[in-house]
């Protein structure tokens, strides 16, 4: 199958009404590569929680203010390293 039909059924299945909408896929794709790297994720998304849990990731839902500080940090880490944000 080539990329673009791939991408093309991915586009219609999320736009499908509620029943028949894949919407998870993302959020399970995103779940299952943390569970793969044994990583924690950390989200903002209280919608994706049954999707992790399906996916027996570890999660953490942060708040605005929490997530402000993680992102401060590590533009900090980055840049100690010698990277550029």
């Amino acid at each position: 199958m080539s990329a673009h039909v791939l991408l093309e059924t991915y586009s219609v299945l999320t736009r499908l009404p509620a029943p028949h909408r894949i919407a998870p896929v993302y959020d399970a794709l995103i779940a299952a590569t943390a569970v793969h790297h044994s990583a924690t994720l950390l989200t903002r998304d209280r919608r994706a929680r049954a999707t992790y849990d399906f996916v027996h990731a570890h999660y953490v839902v942060l708040r605005a203010v929490v997530l402000r500080a993680v992102v401060l940090r590590a533009r900090e880490l980055f840049a100690l390293a010698g990277g550029e944000c």
